[in-house]
């Protein structure tokens, strides 16, 4: 496969290599690689042929890029400060969730005291109409 028909294959034809920097080009190229991949999987109704032929695509180019840029195509791994944000928010995520689950906790309480003061009530009602009934016999 020439380098051409692996550009158009993995939808690389109008990106404009003089003026991308190569790890924005290597993050680009692996994106779209993980795209159609994924989005062409036999699990997703997609078909073999079709990732066989974009592995290979995604083989000339990372060849290529190699060639021109000494590095391949894998995007480099998150920054600290990358990491750090992710975890600060999935931690902001995780404390809304336990807040929200805190507060459903407090609410099915709240409802169950509400339906056992009625149940007491009902009771309570019924056994002044027994008396009144044995009262007036």
């Amino acid at each position: 496969m020439s380098l051409l028909e692996a550009k158009k294959v993995i939808d690389l034809p109008g990106v404009d290599e003089a003026t991308t920097h190569p790890s924005d080009l290597g993050r680009l190229i692996h994106e779209r690689y993980e795209l159609l991949n994924g989005s062409n999987s036999p699990d997703n109704g997609g078909s073999v042929y079709l990732q066989a032929k974009i592995l290979s695509a995604r083989q000339v180019i990372e060849d290529d890029f190699v060639q021109k840029y000494g590095q391949t195509l894998l995007p480099p791994p998150p920054s600290a400060a990358e990491l750090a944000a992710a975890a600060a928010a999935q931690n902001a995520e995780d404390a809304a969730a336990a807040e929200r689950k805190a507060w459903e906790d407090r609410e099915r309480a709240h409802q169950l005291r509400v339906k056992r003061n009625k149940q007491r009530q009902a009771m309570q009602n019924e056994e002044i109409l027994n008396k009144k009934r044995s009262q007036g016999q």
